[in-house]
């Protein structure tokens, strides 16, 4: 049962995330200015010592509907230039 919920919940909170990927393109997001909410970004490095974009942060309320402003950042901190990794 334990697994079976499990399941459930993370397959909600990944329908949750695809929902909010319609609302705010997070690269489109970085390119716009005064898209009213900051997003977080974290860097690492690639094997060739390269830095490369990691992940972005964008909140969102409780109900996981709407896009807030961040409380806490990631600590991290990107080079002055960042690799944007292929999928």
């Amino acid at each position: 049962m334990a697994l079976v919920l499990s399941l459930f919940l993370t397959n909600m909170a990944f329908q949750a995330n695809l929902n909010l990927k319609k609302k705010a393109n997070p690269l489109q997001a970085l390119k716009k200015a005064g898209i009213g909410y900051t997003p977080g970004v974290t860097c690492n490095v690639d094997p060739s010592r390269n830095s490369q974009l990691h992940e972005i942060y964008l909140c969102v309320d409780v109900s996981g509907s709407n896009l807030v402003e961040c409380p806490v950042f990631p600590r991290g901190k990107c080079a002055s230039r960042v690799e944007f990794p292929s999928f």
